[in-house]
């Protein structure tokens, strides 16, 4: 082992990129808090909200509202700073007496080496970036919209707030087979009113699980002993809760992580805004823990133990004391503000949500008239679905003529067998029939629905769908676009105008009156014209003040409307369809 980690340490490249945090104390306010002007905890944390702009100075670590003491307690990472913090936070009229200035020593986001086992808390992922090879800790196994995964730090992505697709190895970048999952949520940051920072809630980002990976949700490694360095796993903690509301300093937190283990101690300090250490980053109320960390913790799971093994979730370490005192870590409050909603325990969302929809090429055809139906069946997850059968079978009023399903699809009886279907991945199915006759005026209905499934569908509200057709009237007829023609005048400085004038035929070619025409303008020109025919089936629309470097403009129609007659586009007449070019003069 030892020999095997020493020419591992050889390989692989380790970039530590610091953070700080901490506690070493002097003081610039008051050394207790019954002489401060902090006032109550409401506007004490309404001062530490009002102070961030403090973070725009290199070197200040943290805000921390110490309501025990009645203190807003700024860490800087020398004495230097204290003046600028004083001369700052008077600029945004915070009293003095009420605050105290404290040294800190740093914290570190780390990669670092160590073996480490199967998919579950406090076990060794690895991935790339830039060509160098990192190392964190695995934070917990969740389910996220219906999706199977695990938490990470964010900082051990390639880009941090950004969803990159970063892939993640367990234990080691090789073989290829030993990759677990891939990066699909890190929320962006915001803006928090500090300038030149970016703001996030939690350093957490979500890993969609490999195929074929299967963890077990609510497991955290559990080392042989607590506190002594142990790296060897003796077991399995099981999350059964997760913590709700503000956290108390004082409580006893765990964490597991693939460099030190197994650490416990007490929150020192909660909702604490810290910023990294030469970053432009500020996460927003976190929760120091008096425990010891090193390098390759990064995203260790923070719980505390309720009974035996039984575990209540708080959150995600992400960053620790450069002397490996005390760590940083984002509660799983925040990582839900930032991830949304997830379940880390308790018996994991299964089977395969199928969900299916239908949709027409037509819906108001004519007797006679081609149409497609296009019937889409999705795997929604988190499962991998089999045996999957559709049952699409054609309504009375319309008639088979063919269908792309490669003899899947059996047209006597509707039935579609789609057979396996990825999580994620979509099925589509087109069926071509024609509308019959002595159909007119009705409204036909053709449905899909899911018939069968290897898998339980824990949702089958989507497992139906449906599209309708209006056939028309025999004695409505159709109308379309007999002929476009197009005119140009130049109108000197202010650039020229181009007119475009429609005709209108029915069925039989007699002019159509009362009809609307709705299109619009592009190349050249731009917005929308509408115009209603005359007795001879004519109307216009015109664009103005063409700038003159435009040598010609376009017009589209998009749509013609009538009381008793309805647009085909198919038998428009002119050459040029439902769309002419106009020249400049």
């Amino acid at each position: 082992m030892k020999e095997r980690m020493i020419k591992l340490l050889r390989l692989v490249a380790i970039v530590l990129v610091a953070m700080l945090v901490g506690s070493v104390g002097a003081a610039a306010g008051p050394a207790d808090g019954n002489s401060g002007e902090g006032g109550g905890q409401g506007q004490l944390e309404e001062q530490k909200v009002r102070a961030r702009p403090v973070f725009e100075i290199e070197g200040v670590v943290f805000t921390d509202a110490d309501e025990t003491r009645n203190l807003l307690v700024v860490g800087v990472v020398n004495k230097g700073l204290a003046k600028a913090v004083e001369q700052r936070l008077k600029q945004l009229g915070i009293p003095l007496s009420s605050v105290e200035i404290v040294e800190t020593k740093p914290i570190v986001f780390v990669t670092t080496l160590q073996d480490n086992g199967p998919p579950e808390g406090g076990l060794q992922i690895a991935f790339v970036d830039g060509g160098l090879a990192y190392l964190c800790t695995l934070g917990f196994n969740a389910v996220r919209a219906g999706v199977k995964g695990f938490v990470v730090n964010s900082h051990c992505t390639t880009d941090q707030f950004k969803v990159d697709g970063t892939n993640h190895y367990q234990p080691w970048l090789s073989p290829s087979t030993n990759l677990i999952g891939n990066e699909i949520a890190d929320p962006s940051s915001f803006k928090c009113n500090v300038k030149g920072k970016k703001c996030r809630y939690s350093d957490a980002a979500y890993d969609q699980l490999a195929d074929k990976v299967q963890v077990t949700l609510g497991s955290i490694a559990k080392p042989t002993g607590v506190n002594d360095g142990s790296l060897e796993i003796a077991g399995s903690f099981s999350i059964v809760g997760e913590a709700a509301g503000e956290t108390v300093e004082g409580t006893i937190l765990n964490k597991v992580g693939r460099t030190t283990g197994w650490t416990r101690g007490p929150i020192t300090k909660s909702c604490v805004d810290t910023g990294v250490f030469r970053t432009n980053i500020l996460l927003l109320c976190q929760d120091f823990v008096k425990a010891g960390v090193g390098g390759g913790d990064s995203g260790s799971p923070v719980f505390q133990i309720t009974s035996d093994n039984d575990v209540t979730l708080y959150g995600i370490l992400w960053g620790g004391a450069s002397d490996g005192s005390f760590f940083v870590y984002s509660p799983i409050l925040n990582i839900e503000k930032d991830l949304g909603e997830l379940t880390t325990f308790g018996a994991a969302v299964t089977g395969s949500d199928l969900a299916v929809s239908k949709a027409v090429d037509n819906a108001t055809p004519s007797e006679g008239d081609t149409i497609t139906y296009t019937v889409t069946l999705t795997n929604k997850g988190p499962d991998d679905a089999t045996s999957v059968v559709v049952t699409d079978q054609l309504p009375d009023g319309v008639s088979y003529l063919s269908d792309d399903g490669g003899g899947a699809y059996t047209p006597a009886t509707g039935v579609w067998t789609v057979g396996s279907v990825a999580n994620g991945v979509t099925a589509t199915l087109t069926i071509t029939a024609t509308v019959d006759a002595d159909t007119s005026g009705q409204t036909i209905t053709n449905t899909a629905t899911i018939t069968a499934a290897g898998q339980t569908d824990p949702d089958s509200t989507n497992n139906s769908a449906s599209a309708d057709i209006t056939v028309a009237s025999a004695t409505t007829g159709t109308m379309h676009v007999g002929d476009l023609d197009g005119s140009s005048n130049a109108s000197g400085k202010k650039g020229w105008k181009a007119t475009v004038t429609i005709t209108v035929h029915d069925a039989s070619h007699a002019l159509v009156a009362d009809a609307t025409v709705s299109g619009s303008w592009s190349n050249g020109a731009s917005g929308t014209a509408t115009c209603t025919t005359d007795s001879s089936g004519q109307c216009s629309v015109t664009s103005k003040r063409i700038s003159n470097s435009e040598g010609s403009v376009t017009f589209t129609v998009n749509t013609v409307t009538h009381a008793t007659l309805t647009y085909r586009p198919a038998d428009n007449d002119d050459p040029f369809g439902d769309t002419i070019a106009v020249l400049k003069p």
